[in-house]
């Protein structure tokens, strides 16, 4: 009897272990790692390729988990920075190489240095946080020009605690909720490690989203993060653009309180109107569309200058 059990846990074992063989060759080579702060982040100094529509393209993070180019780290010294970019898959440039991405246009444009903490997925927060993170790890003490990109699914992942099961900090009651206790930390442990793991919350995730729908005009909790980053942050001169709302969303969000202490924007594009900034059939801006992003930008300090 006993060794019946033995060969039923040694066939459940070898199973698993094929199974996770065969799922490794499936999937891509891993970006992200578990962070008890942001939820998740780069895995740094890795390099991997994706495919986004029919365009492949290569994502290389360095040793502070920024992404970077092939030749070197984007900064030479570790504060050396005027702006700093909040953001999430558009800001961090995904289906784009990042030479081509806005803030590499804006800076060789402007003659400035900038910064980019934005990772696919993150909310407007968690991009915070782990700028917050940086500048604390490397003594970056002088104030900045902090630059925040919102599209509207900001508005929702200020809402939900997760994202494809990543869980991610949320705040609650003014305070912040961090994915850290034990519970967190075993799921995102396990699903950096595993595959199987991973492709079963992958796959719940498109249960998920069919069953969970978040209120795309409740403005609060995105308000309540940006309140808190005007708190707690060292820089003294912050800037909100919008991108991807319409009309009556992009008004309502400029006539909130948060746009009374804050300077407040909107690019004005959208995949509607500006079809040619996008690649073709999806969301994210297209080669052109970071150009017209750095056009902005440069429009905008410049005039600020004057």
């Amino acid at each position: 009897m006993k060794n019946n059990y033995f060969l039923i846990l040694i066939s459940f074992f070898l199973t698993f272990v094929l199974i996770e063989i065969v799922l490794s060759k499936l999937y891509k080579k891993r970006l992200y790692e578990f962070d008890t702060i942001v939820g998740w982040d780069l895995r740094k100094n890795n390099i991997a390729s994706r495919k986004y529509a029919n365009m492949k393209y290569t994502i290389i993070s360095d040793n502070y988990k920024l992404r970077t180019n092939k030749a070197k780290n984007i900064l030479n010294e570790t504060c050396d920075f005027d702006y700093i970019f909040l953001g999430d898959s558009f800001v961090f440039g995904v289906g784009i190489d990042i030479e081509n991405r806005f803030d590499l246009l804006f800076n060789k444009k402007m003659t400035v240095k900038s910064i980019n903490f934005a990772v696919p997925g993150y909310s407007i927060l968690q991009s915070y946080l782990k700028q917050k993170k940086y500048i604390t790890k490397n003594k970056c003490i002088n104030p900045k020009k902090l630059i925040i990109f919102i599209y509207k699914n900001d508005i929702t992942d200020a809402q939900s605690s997760q994202t494809a099961f990543r869980y991610r900090p949320i705040i609650i009651d003014k305070k912040i909720k961090f994915p850290n206790n034990i519970y967190y930390k075993i799921h995102g442990y396990l699903r950096d490690l595993s595959y199987g793991y991973f492709y079963f919350f992958s796959n719940l995730e498109k249960f998920y989203k069919k069953n969970n729908i978040f209120n795309s005009d409740n403005l609060l909790p995105i308000v309540n993060e940006l309140e808190y980053i005007q708190q707690d942050t060292i820089h003294n001169e912050i800037y909100i653009f919008l991108h991807g709302f319409d009309k009556e969303l992009g008004n309502k969000f400029l006539n909130n309180k948060i746009c009374q202490k804050i300077e407040c924007d909107n690019t004005n594009i959208t995949f509607k109107n500006n079809q040619k900034s996008f690649v073709s059939g999806h969301s994210h801006w297209n080669i052109l569309g970071h150009k017209n992003i750095s056009e902005f930008l440069i429009d905008k300090f410049i005039n600020h200058s004057n």
